[in-house]
């Protein structure tokens, strides 16, 4: 029965990703997003912010924006979202590999750097990210203006799907959902050097902060060298109504790598836990009910 049970759940998952993301049906023209402009400076911004009309509507609210592998994207400004984002690149070639683009958040004219560098602005919207790399330690500051973080849900029922992809160096958070309802699954993706400066509480690759999910699934990722949790979804009102982590490589943190506390509907299964809990746990964290090691009923 448990395997009818977790079977059913699958197909009801594949089924909500189809359904959530009309862009994987739908066919879309493609425009090739250029790194910089004729005037040699950053260009993804201004190319995709502002692909509007004069009224402001979007050229083509289906248009995918391809990033060119081998090249670097600096961002000036946070991209606030507040339509349906498709934005990827090609498929490497295995005989002749090249690195996928890097976006990369760069000092503006106010001697600031976006953070997050992009997030939803819209109730509702949808983001596609595939083949990309989120890189958030800044080409002009080295280690010590590592970004706070890459992406964040903002807006309510924000539906985001990330595919092979790569986040590095983000201090406080990789992805971060904010608001209520969101959907969010990540597929074949890289969290690496997630490192604080000051807490062990950051460092964090998933979040979702005192919010009431919808769907949240991370399978085939893997988690290396970052200071916190690959999953925290632990606050009080931190409540996801399905949660799936399976397939998925843990190596390396100093604190509960699975900060999922009240989950009543979550598969996590077939992973692999590396060196994690470095910092290990006292006994104020035990008085609080972090983790009863004396009474635990069964383990992973």
């Amino acid at each position: 029965m448990k395997t009818f049970t977790l079977i059913l759940s699958n197909l009801i998952l594949v089924a909500m990703m189809i359904m959530g993301s009309p862009k994987l049906l739908a066919q879309s023209d493609t425009v090739v997003v250029p790194a910089f402009d004729e005037n040699s400076q950053p260009a993804l911004y201004d190319f995709i912010i502002g692909d509007t009309t004069a009224t402001g509507e979007r050229n083509n609210p289906e248009r995918v924006y391809k990033l060119q592998r081998g090249l670097v994207y600096p961002l000036k400004r946070t991209m606030a979202i507040d339509f349906d984002l498709t934005m990827i690149a090609d498929e490497d070639d295995p005989s002749s590999p090249v690195r996928p683009p890097m976006l990369i958040a760069i000092e503006n004219n106010d001697g600031n750097r976006p953070n997050p560098m992009l997030f939803s602005n819209k109730i509702g919207c949808t983001i596609i990210l595939k083949n990309l790399i989120f890189q958030g330690v800044p080409a002009d500051k080295g280690k010590t203006g590592v970004q706070r973080t890459a992406i964040q849900g903002a807006a309510d029922s924000t539906r985001m799907f990330i595919d092979h992809c790569v986040f590095n160096g983000y201090r406080h958070s990789s992805v971060a959902m904010w608001r209520k309802g969101y959907k969010l699954y990540i597929t074949n993706t890289i969290f690496r050097n997630g490192q604080a400066n000051k807490s062990w509480w950051e460092g964090v690759s998933i979040m979702g902060w005192d919010v009431h999910g919808d769907s949240l699934v991370v399978e085939n990722c893997t988690f290396f060298d970052n200071t916190a949790a690959a999953l925290n979804i632990g606050k009080t009102n931190s409540f996801v109504n399905y949660v799936k982590f399976d397939h998925n490589t843990v190596m390396g943190s100093q604190f509960n790598v699975l900060y999922t506390f009240g989950q009543t509907n979550a598969y996590i299964t077939n992973n692999l836990f590396i060196d994690t809990y470095a910092m290990g746990i006292d006994s104020g964290g035990v008085a609080a009910g972090w983790v009863d090691m004396d009474n635990l009923q069964g383990s992973i």
